[in-house]
């Protein structure tokens, strides 16, 4: 017989919903919950704010040998965190101590701080439409287009 309810396939942990209530309750910008980052692999995020690109994660289990305290676990996570940063999203990891009212509040404020400046880097590269490439802050680079960066390849190497 066919379940009339949908459930998620891995319901919210106390520290995960606790999270969430802080999150709303402060203010915070909408978050998509158990967020797919990924393209390739099925790794998700226990919060998104896509806008931002950041992720949230909530690590439990510290204080009893969870997953994330045994090696395989922490390599699992290591390389799933370094593919998010390099797919372009900010990671945040959070322990059940960080999860409080004044560590969210701060949470919330960096975020639209982090938003705004996505939203700058964004007009600049359509402002250096004439080539000139824009730094990951959105400032212009300090060089003219004739003259190329110097790369750690063609500077002279010193000896030690």
């Amino acid at each position: 017989m066919p379940r009339l309810r949908y459930r998620d396939k891995t319901p919210p942990s106390k520290l995960e919903s606790k999270f969430a209530l802080y999150w709303h309750s402060l203010g915070g910008p909408e978050l998509e919950r158990e967020f797919r980052f990924h393209l390739e692999r099925k790794w998700r995020a226990d919060f998104a704010h896509i806008e931002s690109r950041t992720l949230i994660e909530i690590e439990g289990g510290i204080y009893i040998q969870g997953r994330h305290n045994r090696a395989a676990g922490f390599i699992a996570d290591a390389e799933k965190y370094l593919e998010a940063f390099l797919a372009g999203w900010a990671v945040v990891r959070l322990t059940a101590a960080q999860i409080s009212a004044p560590t969210v509040e701060r949470l919330i404020a960096a975020d639209a701080v982090s938003s705004r400046l996505l939203a700058s880097r964004k007009v600049s590269r359509e402002v250096a439409a004439n080539g000139l490439p824009v730094s990951t802050f959105g400032a212009r680079m300090a060089y003219s287009s004739s003259e190329p960066p110097t790369t750690a390849s063609s500077r002279p190497r010193m000896n030690r």
